[in-house]
């Protein structure tokens, strides 16, 4: 951790007061106290121990350009608003400056420092004189905010207000950095139970769409094009695919949404995805690409999926039209900043947009499922993404500043494989109808529309409720020289062999079987392939 150099205090009782102080700090943040309170009780702390300090404390926006207001318990409300969102920058103030350089900065005549010249309306209206700040470091030596010590008048700080300043920024490193593991960690256990519950409700409403879906188009073959029949049945198709897509969603983030990887150039999908997403929108995009950049290990789809949604939220917020940013670049990542992912190549995807941003507040809550500040939003898209990213072994973040716009960040692993021939999972159109079909699913009404679709198409089958049924099943037909061209899998049967394990025994003992897995879950291998 990186602080200030430390000097000799005045006398022994100011370093036994200081090391009271230390200790304090440290068991609050040990006990889980909230970032807030505890970087509240270090400002007080420390103006306990100097005289007429007002101590202040911003921390570092993930995008890294601006800081944001996070501790000044006895500065006024409205001079703490003014720093929210401070630049980053040379001659951004003490605490802008300070995270910057990488370094303190101690100015003691505000009014006459050049590096308070865009803010010195600012401080005269709060009474600030002297303001000495000093940045504070993750252990990988990133910024993670500024402590200041602000004083009414023009002052130099002494070698023991040098020394609180140092021993205040390893303390608000340590707390900042803990914050930010147990974030990461609370989202990932909130995601987890949230995705059990919903992994169940949507699989189980799979299921009635499956009967729905199967009833519309069954029915759609016996009406007549153009008829109000039909057109009746094109609306009620439609409304299902759309339940369809928000089940999907669920799903995603739910325990069933694994991804299919394979290597994947992003550069031609990031532009398709932009370009299908925004199209008619009052927006426009910049991409911009790093030269000789891997493959992406990605779910073509769920990726694409991802990425559409971070799009939709910059849409939103740029009502009266913007411009929106996607930047991709390549990162050999080794612990460095604290991401909650693990070393090796990545490929980083910033998307940017100059929108209205998002307040502060609601940052912690913005990849919750159902979150949303919008009267027509369902608050599952962001959910979606973070759930798809954490599922490829990427992560992502936001950052935003009210009036100028968010920034997300994402992460997925990069791969040296070639991208896989396009069309390898083309469908043969030119396979006949008229076949003899092996069904089998536990869900009677699933049985009872596909079969029917089935016979409407020609084809001839038999039904089984399980896989050991159904491992008979196909043993019988082979054996009576009558077997079957297809079996279609249901992947999961409570209470007997589903279709991973049926499958598996039934390439063991048929090497030339055609087998179909259908499941609204992807997380299995059998789906893979």
């Amino acid at each position: 951790m990186v602080s200030m150099p430390r000097q000799t205090p005045n006398d022994g009782a100011a370093t036994g007061t200081l090391l009271h102080t230390q200790n304090r700090i440290l068991q609050i943040i040990a006990r889980g106290w909230p970032l807030q309170e505890i970087l509240d009780q270090l400002c007080l702390h420390i103006e306990q121990l100097s005289e007429g300090a007002l101590c202040s404390i911003l921390l570092m926006n993930d995008h890294g350009r601006s800081l944001r207001s996070a501790a000044g318990p006895s500065l006024s409300p409205e001079y703490l608003e003014a720093l929210d969102g401070l630049r980053v920058g040379r001659c951004a103030g003490s605490c802008g400056s300070a995270a910057f350089l990488g370094r303190p900065v101690i100015v003691t005549d505000v009014a006459e420092d050049p590096q308070w010249e865009d803010f010195r309306d600012v401080a005269a209206q709060f009474d600030i004189g002297a303001c000495w700040s000093a940045p504070f470091f993750s252990q990988a030596d990133k910024v993670l905010g500024t402590f200041a010590i602000s004083h009414a008048h023009a002052c130099e700080p002494t070698p023991f207000q040098i020394e609180l300043m140092g021993a205040a920024t390893n303390l608000a490193g340590i707390a900042a950095e803990r914050h930010a593991f147990d974030m990461a960690a609370l989202q990932t256990e909130k995601m987890e139970s949230l995705g059990v519950l919903a992994g169940g409700l949507a699989h189980d409403f799979n299921n009635l769409l499956t009967s729905i879906l199967g009833g519309i188009t069954l029915a759609s073959s016996y009406s007549e094009n153009g008829s109000s029949q039909s057109q009746a049945l094109e609306s009620a198709e439609a409304a299902s695919l759309r339940a369809r897509d928000i089940t999907q969603q669920l799903l995603t983030f739910a325990r069933g949404g694994a991804p299919v990887t394979r290597a994947e150039s992003v550069q031609a999908l990031l532009r398709e995805t932009a370009e299908f997403t925004l199209h008619g929108a009052r927006v426009t995009y910049q991409l911009r690409v790093a030269d000789g950049l891997p493959q992406a290990q990605i779910d073509r789809g769920q990726f694409s999926q991802a990425v559409q949604n971070i799009l939709l939220n910059a849409v939103q917020a740029m009502p009266e039209g913007g411009t929106i940013g996607i930047e991709v670049t390549a990162v050999d990542y080794r612990g460095e900043q604290a991401l909650p992912i693990e070393s090796g190549t990545y490929l980083r995807v910033e998307i940017s947009d100059t929108g209205v941003g998002i307040p502060a507040h609601h940052l912690d809550s913005i990849f919750d499922p159902y979150f949303t500040t919008k009267e027509e939003g369902r608050g599952l898209g962001l959910a979606t993404s973070y759930s798809i990213l954490k599922r490829h072994r990427g992560c992502i973040d936001v950052a935003s500043t009210p009036g100028q716009g968010t920034w997300i960040t994402f992460y997925v692993p990069a791969t040296d494989e070639a991208p896989a021939p396009s069309g390898q999972d083309a469908y043969d159109a030119s396979r006949p109808l008229g076949l003899h079909v092996l069904l089998m699913d536990d869900e009677e009404m699933v049985l009872k529309v596909t079969t029917q679709v089935l016979t409407r198409i020609g084809c001839t089958w038999s039904t089984t409720t399980g896989g050991t049924a159904t491992l008979r099943a196909y043993d019988e037909a082979v054996d009576s020289d009558s077997p079957f061209d297809a079996v279609i899998l249901d992947l999961t049967i409570p209470g007997d062999m589903g279709g991973e394990a049926a499958a598996e025994q039934l390439r063991q003992r048929h090497p030339d079987a055609f087998l179909i897995v259908s499941s609204g879950y992807r997380d299995s291998p059998v789906m893979a392939e």
